[in-house]
């Protein structure tokens, strides 16, 4: 069994942090698939995003190769082949942060006092978790 990527670790966590919200404002609709939905599209905006930065040969012929691809995991290998996991990665986690804020900022606006009261409270704790792990991080760079 193969651990898994940076890339699922971070999905995976984003989809725990997305479900929590959604419990939080008390979504009726499949958790589940709102989640899967909102990680494609941060996925399919970071390839974008990506594709962007390589020359305009290697982007129409990777654009062109994609197309008939059907796996996330078969995309990020052809995309492996002209940068590497760790800046998909960044990116994919920039992209994520923007989207993800986009979508509090749209939330916010139907909350009721309690709904953001919770969410404030958990993103509180999450903060406080990441700055945690930096200062883990960090300690154990030294």
């Amino acid at each position: 069994m193969t651990s898994p990527t940076l890339t699922e670790t971070m999905n995976y966590d984003l989809k725990q942090i997305l479900m929590h919200i959604l419990t939080i404002i008390d979504y009726q609709e499949d958790k589940d698939a709102y989640a899967a939905q909102f990680i494609h599209l941060c996925e399919q905006q970071a390839l974008f995003e990506v594709l962007k930065t390589l020359p305009e040969p290697k982007q129409h012929g990777l654009a062109q190769k994609m197309r008939r691809v059907t796996t996330q995991q078969r995309v990020n290998e052809m995309l492996f082949e002209f940068i590497t996991p760790e800046v998909y990665s960044q990116v994919l986690s920039s992209v994520s942060q923007k989207v993800f804020s986009d979508l509090l900022q749209v939330l916010l606006q139907d909350m009721s006092a309690d709904q953001k009261m919770k969410l404030q409270s958990y993103t509180q704790l999450l903060a406080s978790q990441l700055q945690h792990i930096k200062s883990s991080d960090q300690t154990s760079k030294l």
